[in-house]
């Protein structure tokens, strides 16, 4: 998103001649960036400063604002949800985060936005010389909007769902009036009463002490209690508290059951006498290939997305008739008794393990975290191991999880929908995301003191059998690595090279511009 700043010098009610500065710039999406605009020269006395934000249709997020001297030296900052004393606003909206000092949300609410403060409030006359104002912010979308904005409204778990369904690439364009309209009406709505942060804390209920059976967010009357619970928050915040909240409201929704009281398994229990192989993934990484040239060994179950939302009704499907077919050792399971998240899963164990010596699950890591909050999956496992599957060439992965989620062809069993245009700013998108999921992993790995096999597409791909050879090793499997065939081949073609090619070069050269830019602005301050 591009949009026109601009910065205004007046006097009474009238702007002093020429003492304006406009500038353009790229605002992005997930990462805050700073962008900085010369504050204007003037002979005359200035009383105003203003501030005029042109061709935003976005939200903005703004996290911290300054003042720089010629220096590039911070003359005074503050964060993003104080900003100035005494200023006004027109056509914003301002929001500030909670905690306070995390900044502060800004809501086109008309087509003429500004702030405006007087001068004194900013600086000293005698600082103007040379002075830049340096605004640290990203773009928000709806969506995240939602979010930010639900933890500062009393509004149901469901509520919040049933909103963030409605959210579809449409309403990526919603007006911030209509947005706050929406936040209105649902905070005034009867029904259920807790909030989205307690719907977490019940997501989390199962962080479960060492000394005790219980979940530590179920026993009360504890001193400590107040800042465990904090802290787990802060975790989960750090691993995708909004993605787990999500994958939570999808479990109650396809298996609405409890699972039995006062269990404390975990996989290695379910795994009985096999071995349990977890492939922790990200997007696009070869992880389904992979799988398939496990299961082709016959010495290990076919690695399904046991844990993916959007595959629980067909996964029990699956499940049921892959156990009509084993003997009889076990009472006969139907549908309806897979009800709960445990038995759902033991049955998966159960079906899968019964092909080969190892029963294999994959699953990114918002699919995995709830069976870590239950404590199902955790470090120091016996029978089950981790595998890490990654790819070293992440703008090539982003553009093709671009080009699955928009043609719908994920694997080459599948025939693209329909065609796929270029579109840099989704793809960058999807880079970000992916980044961010890494990052998120080798947090969960370092937390956890879980120390997996790591494995690349590219690896896969150069050399499949020495790929599954590594796995089956890491398992304890002797003789297990003869690959026969997969169905599956890489899908990966010359337009994404060429679109990786565009990207790139962009990128290159926006570099040169902002090394440029620094080059000329250094020389015209010395």
């Amino acid at each position: 998103m591009a949009i026109c700043v601009k910065i205004l010098l007046l006097a009474g009610e009238g702007e002093i001649t020429g003492a304006r500065s406009v500038q353009r710039f790229h605002v992005p999406a997930i990462q805050p960036e700073a962008i900085r605009i010369d504050i204007p020269q003037s002979t005359h006395p200035a009383d105003e400063l203003r501030i005029c934000i042109e061709d935003c249709d976005d939200t903005l997020l703004v996290r911290r604002v300054s003042l720089l001297d010629g220096g590039a030296v911070p003359v005074w900052s503050t964060n993003g949800d104080q900003f100035f004393p005494n200023t006004s606003y027109t056509g914003v909206r301002v929001i500030p985060l909670v905690p306070p000092g995390q900044g502060a949300i800004i809501m086109m609410t008309s087509d003429v936005c500004s702030v405006s403060m007087p001068v004194g409030a900013v600086w000293q006359p005698e600082l103007a010389q040379g002075c830049v104002l340096e605004i640290v912010l990203q773009r928000l979308a709806a969506r995240e909007c939602i979010e930010i904005l639900a933890s500062r409204v009393t509004m149901s778990a469901s509520e919040t769902q049933y909103l963030k369904s409605q959210l579809d690439a449409a309403l990526e364009t919603v007006k911030a009036a209509q947005l706050l309209e929406a936040y209105r009406l649902l905070a005034e709505r009867d029904g259920e009463i807790c909030r989205l942060r307690e719907a977490l804390a019940l997501a989390a209920q199962s962080h479960v002490s060492r000394d005790s059976d219980a979940p530590l967010i179920c026993r009360t009357n504890r001193p400590a209690q107040d800042e465990q619970d904090e802290r787990d928050g802060n975790l989960l915040s750090r691993l995708g508290a909004h993605e787990l909240v999500y994958v939570e409201g999808e479990i109650r929704k396809a298996l609405p059951d409890e699972p039995p009281a006062g269990s404390s398994e975990t996989f290695d229990d379910w795994c009985g006498t096999n071995t349990g192989c977890m492939l922790c993934i990200t997007p696009r990484s070869g992880s389904t290939y992979l799988a398939t040239l496990l299961a082709s060994t016959g010495s290990m179950g076919l690695a399904a997305e046991f844990m993916n939302p959007a595959d629980f009704s067909q996964n029990i499907t699956d499940i049921v008739d892959r156990l009509a077919e084993l003997p009889c050792t076990e009472p006969h399971v139907s549908k309806s008794d897979i009800r709960d998240l445990q038995t759902y899963l033991k049955c998966a164990v159960r079906g899968s393990s019964a092909i080969g010596r190892v029963f294999g699950m994959k699953g990114d890591l918002y699919q995995f975290l709830p069976l870590f909050t239950r404590g199902w999956l955790r470090a120091g496992m016996r029978k089950v191991r981790f595998v890490y599957v990654k790819r070293e060439d992440v703008l090539m992965q982003a553009i093709s999880l671009y080009r699955a989620q928009q043609g719908g062809a994920w694997s080459t069993a599948h025939t693209p929908r329909s065609e796929v245009s270029f579109d840099a700013r989704a793809i960058l998108d999807r880079f970000d995301y992916l980044i961010g999921m890494m990052d998120r992993w080798e947090t969960l790995f370092s937390l956890l003191a879980i120390q997996p096999l790591r494995l690349t597409y590219e690896q896969i791909g150069a050399n499949p059998e020495a790929a599954v050879s590594r796995v089956f090793a890491w398992l304890g499997i002797e003789g297990g690595a003869r690959v026969t065939s997969s169905p599956l081949r890489r899908q990966r073609d010359a337009e994404s090279e060429l679109w990786a090619s565009w990207i790139r070069a962009e990128a290159e050269s926006r570099l040169r511009g902002a090394a440029a830019y620094r080059a000329s602005r250094s020389a015209a301050l010395t």
